[in-house]
C-alpha cells in the first residue's frame, strides 16, 4: 500500500514549529512620551527613520501583544496619536492630531473601540462635535459646529443610526432653521422653520 503525499505533506507542516514574526525591537530610547510598563519593551522607530513606535510584551505562547502606550507619526514627522493597548487592543484615553500638530479628536477605547465621550476639532482648533461612543459606534446626543464655532447641528444616535429630532440651526444667528425626525437611521418626517 502506497502512502499519499498529501497526507505525508499535512502531518509534515502540522510538526513543523509556527514561527512567530517580531516587530522591529528599539535600540536605546524611542521617544520621552514612550515609557513602556515593567515586564514589556519598547518596540518600532519614530521620524526620521519610522513613523510608529509602541511597548510590547511576550505571552508564553511566544505571542507579541501590545501593552502599553503607543506612538504614530504623520510623514511630516508631527504626531498622528497617542494612547495606549491593553493585549492588542487600544484601551484608555487616545488623542489624535493634524499634521499641523492641531489635534483632530480625543476620546476613549475600551476593547478596541471608540468608547465613552469623544471630542472632535476642525482644522482651525474649533470644537466640531462632541458625543458618546459606544463601541466604535455614536449613541445618544451629539452636538456639532461649524469652523466659525456656531452650533450648527444637535441630535440623538442609537448605537450608530439617528433616532429622534434632529434640529439644524442657522449659522449667523443661531436660531433653529429645521427639524429632521428619524427612527432607526431612516428618515420619517422633516420640516423646515
Amino acid at each position: 500500500m502506497r502512502a499519499n503525499p498529501l497526507v505525508f505533506l499535512m502531518v509534515f507542516l502540522m510538526a513543523c514549529p509556527k514561527q512567530t514574526t517580531a516587530p522591529v525591537v528599539a535600540i536605546g530610547p524611542v521617544h520621552p512620551d514612550l515609557i513602556c510598563p515593567e515586564n514589556t519593551q519598547p518596540a518600532g522607530q519614530v521620524p526620521p527613520v519610522g513613523y510608529e513606535a509602541w511597548c510590547h510584551e511576550v505571552t508564553a505562547a511566544g505571542r507579541w501583544l501590545r501593552r502599553g502606550p503607543s506612538l504614530t507619526f504623520h510623514n511630516n514627522g508631527e504626531k498622528s496619536s497617542q494612547g495606549d493597548y491593553l493585549a492588542d487592543r487600544k484601551q484608555g484615553p487616545w488623542t489624535l492630531w493634524y499634521p499641523t500638530g492641531q489635534v483632530d479628536r480625543q476620546g476613549s477605547y475600551a476593547g478596541g473601540g471608540e468608547d465613552g465621550f469623544w471630542v472632535r476639532y476642525h482644522a482651525n482648533g474649533e470644537q466640531s462635535a462632541e458625543g458618546k461612543m459606544v463601541n466604535g459606534q455614536e449613541h445618544e446626543m451629539w452636538t456639532y459646529w461649524s469652523e466659525n464655532g456656531a452650533t450648527r447641528t444637535e441630535g440623538n444616535w442609537a448605537l450608530g443610526k439617528r433616532d429622534g429630532t434632529w434640529v439644524d440651526f442657522d449659522l449667523v444667528t443661531e436660531r433653529t432653521i429645521a427639524e429632521r425626525d428619524y427612527r432607526a437611521g431612516r428618515l420619517v418626517s422633516s420640516r423646515e422653520l
